[in-house]
């Protein structure tokens, strides 16, 4: 769907080219059409936006997504170059429930609930050069980028049915997607996958349309070579212990997961962002 929605933004914007007379810098009014020297330009991604009006995008109990928000800022050092910034946002908190057997009661008409939590967060900033040719509503721009990335992931478990000296196993949630539940005599409860960072290069090139003066919306494609540093991460479990104490006593481990690095070369267009920008 994005990437149709990218595809016909493009293709949108070439053919609108071929109606413009190279040399229609202004309006009918007299307004310039294009960015000047000096002046700043703002811009956001509008695909979350249309996702959300066609109920895409959802904020519901225990769901809420906040996919793929990019916000863009431009210095115009001439008509022709600028400086330019990005900041991207990618954040979701999911939550799923699955009903277990009461281990507590004698009745399968007695349920309790387990949950699990996810949470994941992406952030990217880059910062660099671009040059744009082109003399009439349809701009074409290329330059490169310097991205800087941070991205991390939690799952969290919380189990209706707790241990006791009574309940060395409880009935579990082993597989929330299916709902399936077994007795379980360790069960995890946390995961922390590392925190992962990037640095890299992007050289871009695109197409920028001015729909009226000051005004344009556009689509680009870069090659992302990025060199990604991934921290250790952990896996925390429980059990209970029978043998601590008159009554037992439920115990934790934690096993750590080796962290990673290396390169990763990739084309993307901003995960299919069609970028609206205002220049003032």
């Amino acid at each position: 769907m994005i990437k149709k929605t990218v595809i016909g933004v493009v293709c949108a914007l070439f053919l609108a080219s071929g109606a413009q007379a190279q040399d229609a810098l202004t309006n009918k009014d007299g307004k310039a059409i294009l960015p000047e020297s000096g002046e700043f330009g703002l811009g956001f991604n509008v695909v979350p936006l249309i996702s959300f009006m066609g109920n895409n995008t959802n904020i519901t109990e225990g769901n809420f997504v906040l996919g793929n928000n990019m916000i863009f800022g431009k210095y115009m050092l001439d008509g022709s170059t600028a400086l330019r910034a990005h900041l991207g946002v990618n954040t979701s908190l999911d939550a799923l429930r699955n009903k277990v057997f009461d281990d507590t009661q004698n009745s399968p008409d007695s349920l309790v609930q387990d949950v699990m939590r996810l949470a994941d967060q992406s952030y990217t900033i880059g910062a660099g050069f671009e040059m744009r040719k082109g003399k009439g509503r349809v701009q074409g721009i290329f330059g490169a980028d310097v991205m800087f990335g941070f991205s991390r992931s939690t799952t969290n478990y919380e189990y209706g049915n707790a241990f006791g000296m009574l309940n060395q196993a409880p009935t579990t949630t082993t597989n929330f997607f299916s709902g399936s539940s077994f007795p379980q005599g360790e069960r995890t409860t946390l995961i922390e996958r590392g925190n992962t960072f990037s640095v890299g290069l992007r050289p871009y090139v695109g197409v920028e349309y001015f729909i009226a003066p000051k005004l344009s919306i556009g689509a680009e494609f870069g090659l992302n070579t990025m060199y990604s540093i991934t921290g250790e991460g952990r896996t925390v479990s429980e059990f209970f212990d029978p043998n601590t104490g008159e009554n037992g006593l439920v115990r934790t481990t934690t096993n750590i997961n080796a962290g990673r690095s290396g390169w990763n070369i990739s084309t993307d267009n901003f995960n299919g962002a069609v970028v609206l920008m205002f220049y003032f």
